[in-house]
């Protein structure tokens, strides 16, 4: 993809580096139906990732979109201080057994990507992301 965004340009670089294949998994979801499971195939192995999908980015079938979408929900892992910081960041009920198991996997996910992956970044703001604008905007047009 040609691109004046370097956002965009990392992104297809790290597509091209590493091929992940990323594949939305019908009808599973996290408490919300914008919060749907994807399978995220990387170097043989696959992670059951929720990303957050709020403008159903998954239906446009952008590659580099919906590795974005990964990659913005590793970084949301990470940058939580706890679950329940993660929970609510997510409008997600802490109480939710599924939801707190899922966490607790994502800590070994995590570990296992950046073998490949390191530092995980998904490149484009969360401004231009939230916004539709910018990179975020051009990604979303460019199916």
């Amino acid at each position: 993809m040609n691109s004046d965004y370097p956002a965009i340009r990392q992104l297809a670089e790290l597509q091209k580096a590493l091929k992940p294949k990323i594949t939305a998994v019908e009808g599973q979801y996290l408490q919300k139906e914008y919060y749907p499971l994807v399978h995220f195939e990387l170097r043989g192995t696959t992670f059951p990732i929720y990303v957050d999908d709020e403008y159903t980015d998954l239906e446009l079938g952008n590659r580099l979109l919906n590795l974005c979408l990964v990659l913005r929900a590793l970084e949301n892992y990470l940058d939580a201080e706890d679950y329940l910081v993660w929970c609510t960041q997510h409008g997600l009920d802490f109480g939710d057994s599924a939801a707190r198991e899922y966490h607790m996997g994502l800590g070994t996910m995590v570990r296992e990507i950046r073998k490949w992956i390191d530092p995980i970044d998904s490149f484009i703001s969360d401004f231009d992301f939230e916004l539709n604008a910018g990179a975020a905007q051009y990604l979303r047009r460019t199916t």
